[in-house]
């Protein structure tokens, strides 16, 4: 079948109305032969949107890294659209290098650049690149609304209330007048987590029921999804009990293998019950420094988590430690060594408590500065894991690389614990978190920075531009001088 505009146009219609199925098939039946060159930019859009993500990498490398010479070089719009699908893929540094290089030639970059920060939960500096988005767009495009949708999301993370309930209301007016029905249930659920966290519990429900209807009238509905926000306003109203009340949603997500589920319910029990295991089990399972910084300013009360965290793969009593970091396993060293990509791999495999790794993630972060080889890359990967479980055995290491559908995770049958800590690069977090607590509203310079921290100017400078870096401060000038300050309250 040939990529006709009327073909497109239909998969754009079953992709907006949530029929993947039939969006997918459509597709697949396109051969990439039959794709013209004018076109590849929206097919690749139309995979990436459907869930067919390599696809979409596979038909823009043959233009943007290609040996071959072209008719045209790839153009701005193929150029967003491959590095969207890098990040969709896990090369989120190489698809936000590109996006940065494309702002100024097509708006849809800043769309994408702001996408870019949700991976890493870094909202805090999402949130600017998707306000001047929305704000210079067309109120009347579909992606200015559904970018509205993602920008209030992130304000709702970052409890910017009354911003996201603007954004959420005008999202709503604007769905409902276009009988968007799927981006109505959408702003219907952000307004329902809004009231859940003004703590309006009768409005959360009436606002989820909405979003339910409108989403079972389409055939989409999603027993977890229902059950899990009814589980977390009946939670939300009985704290004490939330361990008891969460549990059933808990054991179903296990088993779908829901693990951003999993997180998401064991970060909101955590928060209700001031749970100090669960906040610190939270904080060592993510490799993410910005849900870090989030969860110390959502625990500023309990005690900060220690460098080293011993995280127990069975739940049984475990004698045996296999500390990750040095790659020494009960007190004795292995043939791994520090630094070197089969250690890389090991801290890639335990950086993360909940969610399986992907084998293009993998590839991305192990390879990071190679540009991204769809063909190649995975496979080194694979190679890489045959070689670390071999280690593993000669080791005597009771490991599994277990292969899941979500992606690669390590698990035992044996009792057994890894031993974790934050990298030299996550060590400034304590800091900046530090910052925050001490200069939250003043703009504050590099020597007050210094005094708060009791540490050199250019050490507090570096802390500083990290905390640029992760999205959480930003630079402003007050007369002619420098100065820094935090975007937002944690």
């Amino acid at each position: 079948m040939i990529a006709t505009v009327e073909v497109c146009e239909s998969i754009e219609m079953a992709v907006r109305a949530g029929r993947i199925g039939e969006a997918r098939a459509l597709l697949e039946k396109i051969s990439p032969a039959q794709i013209p060159r004018d076109g590849y930019a929206k097919v690749a859009e139309l995979y990436r949107r459907a869930g067919m993500v390599e696809n979409a990498v596979r038909l823009l490398s043959k233009v943007v890294r290609s040996d071959r010479e072209m008719d045209a070089p790839a153009s701005a719009l193929e150029l967003g659209e491959y590095a969207i699908a890098l990040v969709k893929l896990g090369a989120i540094v190489e698809g936000r290098t590109i996006l940065h290089g494309l702002c100024e030639k097509i708006p849809i970059a800043n769309y994408y650049l702001g996408l870019t920060h949700f991976p890493e939960w870094n909202y805090s500096a999402a949130i600017p690149v998707l306000e001047n988005f929305v704000q210079s767009s067309d109120n009347d495009s579909y992606t200015a609304l559904v970018a509205s949708a993602n920008l209030a999301s992130a304000y709702v993370h970052c409890r910017s209330r009354d911003k996201a309930e603007a954004v959420i209301t005008q999202g709503l007016l604007s769905a409902r007048h276009r009988n968007l029905r799927l981006l109505e249930a959408n702003f219907l659920e952000l307004s329902a987590q809004l009231a859940l966290d003004r703590r309006e519990y009768s409005k959360a429900l009436s606002l989820l029921n909405s979003s339910v209807e409108i989403l079972r009238a389409s055939g989409l509905f999603d027993e977890l999804f229902v059950n899990k926000w009814l589980a977390l306003v009946a939670a939300y109203k009985s704290p004490e009990s939330a361990s008891e009340i969460l549990i059933q949603t808990r054991r179903r997500a296990s088993e779908l293998k829901h693990w951003e589920t999993l997180r998401d319910l064991d970060h909101h029990q955590a928060f209700l019950m001031r749970d100090q295991k669960l906040y610190h089990h939270l904080f060592h399972g993510t490799p993410h420094q910005a849900y870090r910084i989030y969860l110390r300013g959502l625990f500023a009360d309990l005690a900060s988590p220690a460098s080293i965290y011993d995280w127990n793969l069975t739940d049984v009593n475990a004698a045996k430690v296999f500390d990750v970091r040095s790659a020494v396993f009960d007190g004795t060293a292995t043939t791994i060594k520090e630094g070197q990509l089969l250690h890389k791999l090991l801290l890639e495999l335990a950086g993360d408590f909940y969610k399986p790794a992907r084998i293009t993630s993998l590839a991305a972060r192990l390879f990071e500065g190679q540009f991204f080889d769809l063909a190649t890359m995975p496979n080194r990967v694979h190679q890489l894991i045959v070689r670390l479980r071999k280690v593993f055995s000669s080791h005597g290491i009771p490991l599994e690389i277990e292969d899941t559908p979500s992606g690669y995770r390590l698990t035992s049958k044996q009792p057994m614990i890894l031993r974790v800590g934050e990298s030299v690069r996550d060590g400034s977090l304590a800091k900046i978190e530090k910052l925050r607590t001490s200069l939250p509203e003043a703009p504050f310079s590099i020597k007050q920075a210094a005094q708060s921290l009791a540490c050199s100017e250019s050490s507090a400078l570096r802390i500083v531009n990290s905390g640029i870096e992760a999205g959480y401060i930003r630079r402003a000038t007050l007369g002619k001088r420098t100065v820094y300050e935090f975007k937002f309250a944690g």
